[in-house]
């Protein structure tokens, strides 16, 4: 019978923070004054969550974004206590989880938000929600692109449902980083769907409730900046690679 012997790593990454550092204050000395909020879902696309996080962090990030739940406690496991947003679903049953970790959710829908308050009742607290609305990117998102006056009164409605409090509404830009002329009047479509339209009838949230407005994408922080509205999430300000067509847009602006 053949013995198997354990795999021998002969590859490794290297994760230079200092890199790390500087990149994140390149991206923050072009944001100003504008808060800056990192993405490090999926380990930090694989250099580490919680490290990344706190270089993040004592650079001055105001948020950090995950993708799902899991990533966001493990932030908070590591001693991370800047706000958290969760990208993606996340069930409604882990609401408490969410209230006692002051975990931020994105809401996409009317289903899913009248679930997650039922939730946030029965465990006797509030969730934290940012509003994600589809402009045209076509994944999550109340549907402001296909029929906007429902999206509008849905996501007005979840405004009003208990156990949520909402804190941001945002987009995300689809081909921000094309400079095909039909592309960019899309990003441009979707920009005014989203702040002349969208934008405006939730302009109560601010009072009320300190909401914050934004975008995501790294192509639109870079190269439509006039779009930047209270907070800018452009990816990952660590490590973004910037593909031939943005770099094409960049030397011509």
């Amino acid at each position: 019978m053949m013995q198997t012997q354990p795999f021998e790593k002969h590859v490794w990454a290297e994760i230079d923070l200092g890199a790390l550092r500087h990149n994140f204050r390149a991206v923050k000395a072009r944001a100003g004054a504008l808060p800056l909020c990192a993405v490090v879902k999926a380990d930090s696309y694989g250099h580490g969550a919680v490290q990344c996080a706190r270089v993040f962090a004592e650079e001055g990030a105001a948020w950090l974004a995950v993708s799902c739940l899991t990533e966001a406690v493990q932030l908070r496991k590591g001693g991370l206590t800047l706000p958290i947003l969760v990208l993606g679903h996340v069930q409604p049953g882990y609401a408490a989880a969410l209230i006692q970790n002051h975990i931020t959710v994105a809401c996409y829908s009317a289903a899913q938000a009248k679930a997650l308050s039922d939730a946030a009742v029965a465990a006797g607290g509030r969730v934290q929600i940012h509003l994600k609305a589809d402009t045209g990117m076509g994944r999550i998102g109340f549907a402001l692109r296909t029929d906007f006056d429902r999206a509008v009164a849905e996501m007005l409605e979840v405004c009003t449902l208990p156990g949520l409090r909402m804190t941001g509404l945002f987009q995300h830009f689809a081909v921000a980083d094309d400079t095909d002329a039909g592309n960019v009047a899309y990003t441009e479509e979707q920009y005014q769907l989203y702040k002349s339209n969208a934008h405006e009838q939730f302009s109560f949230a601010v009072s009320d409730f300190g909401c914050c407005f934004y975008h995501c994408s790294i192509a639109h922080f870079v190269f439509f900046s006039k779009t930047v509205l209270d907070l800018t999430r452009p990816l990952c300000p660590g490590w973004d690679v910037f593909p031939k067509n943005l770099l094409k847009l960049h030397k011509n602006s």
